[in-house]
């Protein structure tokens, strides 16, 4: 099953929060487990700042980082990211490739990622596939 950031519900006018409570109910995370983990990602992603904003007035930096939230947010095996900071400024870049480091890092999620930029020197372990 993917993820589709611009399909969060309309109810509580499509808010960021409310999209990922529903991510945390679709995969059974507990309430407590859902709540230490949206902690640690508002912490590691700064979500904090736009966390009650309707999705649809949101940057593109931080809807990328909303639907990173929501893709890790009940710790799958396996992370696919297809070009995961195409279009951000460079801070939001910087944000979101500390994102992939640290989930990496944590040891639970592998990350397979794709992307144009060369920043994998930051990675402690990587496989390059391409020419």
């Amino acid at each position: 099953m993917g993820f589709d950031g611009d399909r969060y519900p309309d109810d509580a006018g499509g808010r960021l929060r409310c999209g990922l409570r529903l991510v945390g109910s679709l995969y059974d995370v507990p309430a407590p487990r859902f709540e230490t983990s949206l902690k640690k990602l508002c912490d590691l992603l700064g979500l904090d700042e736009f966390l009650d904003t309707p999705v649809r007035q949101l940057s593109l930096g931080q809807r990328m980082r909303g639907d990173l939230a929501a893709a890790v947010l009940y710790e799958p095996p396996l992370l696919y990211l297809d070009e995961p900071t195409v279009g951000l400024d460079v801070l939001a870049k910087e944000a979101v490739r500390e994102f992939i480091v640290e989930t990496n890092r944590a040891g639970r999620t592998t990350v397979i990622l794709t992307t144009h930029d060369i920043w994998r020197r930051q990675l402690d372990h990587y496989q390059s596939v391409g020419h």
